[in-house]
């Protein structure tokens, strides 16, 4: 194992893993424990608790258990999303359009100045790239107003 993968604690005789020799201090008897992350992780993890759903008692530390975990499905905008993963849109666009209009457009126009923290596409794209990256086609949103616009074209869509 790598030095980097590997966790310590100093614990008072007892234990497990590979160990170094015993120490003194004060008196008492210690000794320095290494593990791998994936124990480590296991050791610090949350505690058992009832899954969630109503009416299961299965334990588990994630809040619902595997089988009433819910299920995130992105529907329609899953073929498309990959798109804000790419470094001309996390490293230009984005910045850009928040350096250039930084107070949400809505609000400013309610004669309200929030911070916007949202680039938002004016026309929405479905996955077409040239509309997609076309800067004329950004606004700045607070994410409240985009959440609203969002919604309210997705309700208009059905």
């Amino acid at each position: 194992m790598c030095c980097a993968s590997l966790f310590f604690y100093i614990c008072l005789r007892g234990g497990g893993g590979e160990s170094l020799p015993c120490g003194r201090d004060k008196g008492r008897l210690f000794e320095i424990v290494f593990f791998d992350r994936k124990e480590a992780e296991r050791m610090a993890s949350r505690p058992m608790r009832p899954c969630l759903h109503p009416g299961c008692g299965r334990l588990t530390r994630e809040g619902y258990c595997p089988e009433h975990r819910p299920k995130k499905e992105r529907g329609e905008s899953a073929q498309w999303h990959k798109l804000y993963n790419l470094p001309v849109w996390r490293r230009h666009l984005r910045p850009r359009q928040l350096l250039q209009e930084p107070w949400c457009r809505i609000c400013a126009a309610q004669g309200r100045r929030v911070r916007a923290t949202v680039v938002d596409h004016i026309q929405p794209h479905r996955g077409d790239r040239a509309l997609f990256l076309d800067p004329g086609n950004l606004q700045s949103l607070c994410k409240n107003c985009h959440d609203r616009k969002t919604a309210l074209e997705m309700r208009q869509r059905r």
